[in-house]
């Protein structure tokens, strides 16, 4: 089993996927530091919600897994992501709900998703500027737009 750590990130620098070195507050290092957190704040929910919703929220955790992967210079398949966002569009234009102001809180679910949410927004806002010095592939930056509506979406349905 290899080891936990390298040591190689002591002096502030960290590897990309193809074993190039990078700055620590590289906007690659920070998206993925940001996505990681998000998909740990799924694994919450993942972890307290019930069979259908869970499965619902490891998808999106892969997804988030093929994100970090796309934004860290490896390949990961984009029409995953694009099938998912349409998947989210059709859900989201089947429901009956729509978009308001809310005060999280209704269930400990419920409030884990807003949080989610809420930091698929900052997420998506790391990506743009990722964007803005490495050309992301339009599916991911699309998906992560989606996500944070949709997150919206199964936090009214807990």
């Amino acid at each position: 089993m290899p080891r936990i750590f390298t040591k190689k990130g002591d002096c502030g620098q960290t590897g990309l996927a193809d074993g190039t070195r990078v700055d620590k507050n590289d906007t690659r290092i920070e998206a993925n530091g940001c996505l990681d957190e998000l998909n740990s704040i799924l694994g919450i929910v993942r972890a307290m919600t019930r069979q259908e919703m869970a499965e619902e929220v490891r998808m999106i955790q892969l997804d988030l897994m093929s994100v970090m992967t796309i934004v860290a210079g490896g390949h990961a398949d984009v029409s995953v992501l694009r099938e998912h966002t349409e998947r989210f569009e059709r859900i989201m234009s089947e429901s009956e709900s729509s978009f308001r102001f809310v005060i999280p809180g209704d269930s400990l679910v419920s409030a884990w998703l807003d949080m989610a949410r809420a930091h698929a927004r900052t997420c998506e806002r790391r990506l743009w500027k990722v964007n803005a010095d490495v050309t992301l592939p339009q599916e991911l930056l699309a998906y992560i737009n989606r996500l944070s509506d949709y997150l919206f979406l199964l936090a009214r349905k807990d």
